[in-house]
């Protein structure tokens, strides 16, 4: 479908305007293609829901045709051939452009001082229309991507003005959630190993710890059909800080269950660790273990008039504490600068062998 677009419109309704680290080279008219948008290229999202994104973009160029008073999708000159433009910003756009069966479209050509100037405009871009708005893990995988050569993200304000930079459509409230989310696995301090919840069951199926309850019972095959994940033929959870009823339900129904009378074990790891606050929250994640186990008992007491004591000497109770992930990456000269803690330990960091 041949598209007659005004190109002078476009430069007075939206003028291009690019931070510094960003330069503008032209806007073009181009034939798309010579234009090539790769979803494997768009390194910015997690994922790209084309089946929600690509229809309102065709419905919209339908109705509308192109909207000049937004800004066009954004391309490089290409690497490896310079009569061909590589896509930077509007895959979905591309893609809704594909199934409308457009030869042309409206380009801005621009180029990046710095790979940190790449991405700070790739969030910068998708937050107005007619792009999709950056979701929580979009901006995650940004700083995960930033951490790695581009800035000191150990640096709390650091991380907080990056944030506010590729994430300026949210709310401060939403920007505080994401420094929240990266923390999580990611400290301010080296030699510490944060965790979320995902990180948090992985490092327990590497360590053929027991999680999900069953989850990892068995052995976990690859899709090459070779053992990703060694079983541990043993039930257990991996608990963050906090509530317990979670614990207690799911690991009672596992125990009662036909076939999974055994122990149930549980491996703990702490939010927010420091090195100097590290041996004071295990040691409050594990008093609080302890309350769970005592809070049980009073209330098989309160329901069989048994003493606690009676009740404690039958050697039913199924909680076993299991250790500590390991937090504490300080390399240990004594054993070849291997990280202090590589499997599970104790409160005080000791293995648990």
């Amino acid at each position: 479908m041949k598209i007659s677009f005004d190109l002078a419109k476009s430069l007075k309704l939206s003028p291009p305007v690019y931070p510094k680290g960003v330069k503008f080279i032209n806007r073009l008219i181009l034939n798309r293609d010579k234009v090539q948008f790769n979803k494997e290229d768009q390194t910015y999202r997690v994922q790209v829901n084309l089946e929600t994104a690509v229809p309102k973009l065709k419905d919209s160029y339908t109705a509308k045709g192109f909207i000049y008073t937004k800004p066009p999708q954004v391309v490089r000159v290409s690497k490896t051939n310079p009569k061909f433009y590589k896509g930077f910003s509007g895959h979905n756009r591309d893609e809704a452009q594909e199934q409308l069966e457009w030869e042309t479209a409206i380009y801005d050509i621009v180029e990046f001082d710095t790979p940190l100037d790449e991405l700070k405009l790739a969030y910068t871009l998708n937050d107005h229309p007619p792009e999709t708005p950056s979701k929580d893990e979009d901006i995650i995988k940004g700083l995960n991507k930033a951490s790695e050569d581009m800035i000191d993200l150990t640096d709390d304000q650091k991380l907080e003005d990056l944030i506010a930079v590729i994430a300026p459509g949210f709310t401060k409230s939403r920007q505080k959630r994401i420094f929240k989310k990266y923390r999580e696995n990611n400290s301010k301090y080296e030699s510490i190993q944060p965790y979320g919840g995902e990180k948090a069951n992985k490092t327990a199926m590497e360590l053929v710890a027991p999680m999900k309850g069953d989850f990892n019972y068995d052995d976990i095959m690859g899709e090459d059909g070779n053992i990703k994940y060694k079983g541990v033929n043993r039930y257990g959870f991996v608990k963050e800080p906090g509530g317990y009823k979670t614990l207690l339900h799911d690991g009672f129904k596992l125990w009662l269950r036909e076939g999974a009378s055994d122990n149930i074990y549980v491996t703990g790891y702490v939010k927010d660790p420091t090195p100097k606050n590290l041996v004071e929250k295990r040691t409050a994640w594990k008093k609080e273990l302890n309350k769970m186990e005592d809070f049980i008992y009073t209330i098989c007491s309160k329901l069989t008039d048994m003493s606690v004591k009676d009740i404690k000497s039958k050697g039913k109770y199924p909680f076993v504490f299991n250790g500590f992930l390991p937090h504490n990456k300080t390399p240990d000269i004594t054993n070849g600068g291997r990280a202090t803690e590589a499997g599970l330990v104790d409160v005080n960091g000791k293995s648990i062998k």
